[in-house]
C-alpha cells in the first residue's frame, strides 16, 4: 500500500482478498488541519530536498521499490478495462460517502473531542461519530 495512493491500494486489497469494497470504507485520520497545512513557501526546496534523500536514502530505496511494485499491480488490475480502477474508485467513493453519512455528526478538530474520539495529535481533525 502506498500512502498518497492510498483509496487505489484499498481498491487492490479487496480485490485481492476478493473482499466486497464495503470491507475497506474508512473515514480519513491524521488529516492535518487546514491552519497546520504547510504553506506554499514553507515547501522544501530542492537541497533540502536532495539532502534528506540522501540522509533517508535506504527508505526512499525502499519506497520506490514498493510504489513500482503498485504501479505493476495497478497496470495488471486495469489491463481487461483500462477504466477499472477509476470505475471502483467512484464506487469506493460512494461507499465511502455512505459511512459518512450514516455515522459521522460533526468532523471538528482533535483538541475538542474527548474519550475514545480522541486522537493523539491536536494538529488534525476527528469525527464525532454516531455510535
Amino acid at each position: 500500500m502506498i500512502a498518497e495512493r492510498m483509496e487505489e491500494s484499498l481498491v487492490l486489497l479487496a480485490h485481492l482478498f476478493c473482499w466486497p469494497l464495503e470491507w475497506v470504507t474508512h473515514l480519513d485520520l491524521n488529516v492535518r488541519k487546514p491552519e497546520m497545512k504547510a504553506e506554499a513557501g514553507q515547501q522544501l526546496n530542492e537541497e533540502d530536498r536532495r539532502i534528506l534523500a540522501e540522509f533517508l536514502a535506504l527508505d526512499v530505496a525502499i519506497y520506490d521499490y514498493f510504489t513500482l511494485r503498485f504501479q505493476v499491480r495497478l497496470t495488471q488490475f486495469n489491463s481487461q478495462d483500462g477504466q477499472r480502477m477509476e470505475k471502483e474508485l467512484r464506487l469506493l467513493q460512494q461507499a465511502n460517502d455512505k459511512v459518512k453519512e450514516d455515522c459521522v455528526i460533526q468532523k471538528i478538530g482533535n483538541d475538542k473531542l474527548k474519550g475514545k474520539f480522541h486522537e493523539f495529535s491536536n494538529a488534525v481533525m476527528g469525527y464525532v461519530l454516531n455510535v
